[in-house]
Formats: structure tokens, C-alpha cells, sequence
């Protein structure tokens, strides 16, 4: 025979608050590791490193979804971040792809003014 252990309401009442506790404790740390993950992110677009910052973006948006609702505040915050990585990804792709096509006149320029102005000091009399 099984037998069933009787709660009293006040038992059941701190169960359901420890639960609750517990579920906000999961939340709070899925937020906190989902802005790491963002700031990491951040933290590879300021070096230009676009492809490790997309994918630190997107693992952040990835772990709030998993806790929280698609239109939570800072998924959608994450979420136009972002967008702005994926444009400044296409936008480096574009430049490296015409990389080779480009020509450095203005390099030869700096080139040929300093080594002019570096001749120009040496035969000045001091």
C-alpha cells in the first residue's frame, strides 16, 4: 500500500515559493550568461573579428530563448545587435573581395612625400 505524505497548506505554500525562487534563480542566470556571451560578442566586433562576433551573439539570443519569451527586451536588443554585426560582415566581405582590385596610389603618395621630406631635411644646411 502506498501511502501519500499530507502537507499542511503552509507546506505546500513554501514548496511552491522555493520553486519559484529556483525558476527566477535559472532566469537571472541564463540572462547574466547570455550577456556575457553579448559583451564577448561586443568585444570581437570593436577588433573586427565578425564571424566570432556573430556567433557570440547568436549563442547569447540562443540561451534567452531557451528561458525567456522571443520578445523579451533583451532578446530583442541582442537581436539588433546582431543585425548590425551581419551587415558589418557583409560590408568587410564586400571590401576583402575587391581587395586585390584595389590600387594603392594614395600609399605611394605617403610613400613618395615622406622620403621627399625626409631628402628635404638632410640637404638643408643647419
Amino acid at each position: 500500500m502506498i501511502v501519500k505524505e499530507m502537507r499542511s497548506p503552509v507546506q505546500a505554500e513554501e514548496e511552491e515559493k522555493m520553486q519559484r525562487d529556483i525558476a527566477g534563480l535559472i532566469k537571472e542566470k541564463a540572462s547574466l550568461q547570455a550577456i556575457s556571451y553579448y559583451n564577448l560578442g561586443t568585444q570581437y566586433e570593436f577588433l573586427k573579428n565578425y564571424k566570432h562576433c556573430i556567433e557570440n551573439f547568436e549563442k547569447a539570443i540562443e540561451i534567452l530563448e531557451m528561458r525567456f519569451e522571443p520578445s523579451y527586451p533583451l532578446a530583442l536588443e541582442f537581436k539588433s545587435g546582431l543585425s548590425v554585426a551581419i551587415s558589418k560582415y557583409s560590408r568587410f566581405l564586400k571590401w576583402k573581395g575587391t581587395k586585390n582590385q584595389r590600387t594603392f596610389s594614395n600609399l605611394t603618395k605617403i610613400k613618395v612625400g615622406r622620403s621627399a621630406v625626409s631628402q628635404g631635411r638632410s640637404s638643408q644646411p643647419r
